[in-house]
Formats: structure tokens, C-alpha cells, sequence
């Protein structure tokens, strides 16, 4: 089953926005601490990823090595939401912080801010490594 899914990736017809835009949301999801802590950035990255139409199993697939991943580089997403909150953009953290919708997505949270930025540049590198696999292996 989990091999069949890997192949549907590879030699279907997945456009590489959909690909790219699936490694991204999937990442960031892993990277986000949880839902009890950012449950509008959990809900919101989920809505997004429905809406772009994305490959569902390759999100899945990104956002569980990524969730891995996130462990390992805590220290790492806490000291980029820490310089975030506390850095230049203080007073736009402070405002979205404080904004009534917004005040659901956890971004007080030093990992949770950090976690979508690491989340971002994680994606990014998977989306650019599997897109240029899978565009050789259609080639």
C-alpha cells in the first residue's frame, strides 16, 4: 500500500506546484508543536492544503519526516521564534498576538512561531529535491 502511494507520486500527474505546494504545507504542519498549542495555524495550513488541491499522501509522507525532524532541531525553531518575538518585529508579533481571530494561532509560542519558519525553509528543500527527482524520473 505504502509503495503503491510512492509510485502514484512519482508516475502520476501531479503538477509541480501541487507537489511543491504539498511538501510546504506538509512540513510546516510537522513543524508546528501541536494542536492544543497553534490550533488556528494547524487548521488554517490544513484548510490551505485542501484548497490548493495538494498531494494529500505526499504531505502526509513530508509531514511525518518532518514532524521527526522538528524534534531534532527544537533548540533550533525555539531560538528563531525567540529572535522573532523579541527581535525588530516585536510590535507586528505583539499585534498579531493580541487580534482577536488571530489570537488562536499560537504565535506567543516561541516554537510554534519558529516551527513555521523552519517548517518553510524544510519544505522548500524537499519540495525543490523531490520535484527535480520526480521531473527526472518522467524525463
Amino acid at each position: 500500500m505504502f509503495l503503491r502511494k510512492i509510485g502514484s507520486i512519482i508516475r502520476g500527474d501531479s503538477t509541480p506546484f501541487q507537489i511543491a505546494s504539498a511538501c510546504v504545507i506538509g512540513a510546516m504542519l510537522g513543524f508546528v508543536p501541536g494542536i492544543l498549542q497553534a490550533p488556528g495555524i494547524a487548521l488554517s495550513l490544513f484548510l490551505l492544503l485542501i484548497l490548493l488541491n495538494a498531494n494529500l499522501p505526499l504531505s502526509v509522507l513530508v509531514g511525518l519526516v518532518a514532524r521527526l525532524a522538528s524534534l531534532a532541531l527544537m533548540p533550533l525553531s525555539f531560538a528563531i521564534g525567540r529572535s522573532l518575538l523579541d527581535g525588530p518585529l516585536q510590535g507586528l508579533f505583539k499585534a498579531m498576538i493580541n487580534a482577536p481571530v488571530l489570537a488562536l494561532f499560537g504565535f506567543e509560542y516561541y516554537v510554534a512561531t519558529g516551527g513555521l519558519v523552519c517548517g518553510l525553509i524544510f519544505g522548500g528543500l524537499a519540495a525543490w529535491l523531490l520535484a527535480r527527482s520526480i521531473h527526472g524520473f518522467r524525463k
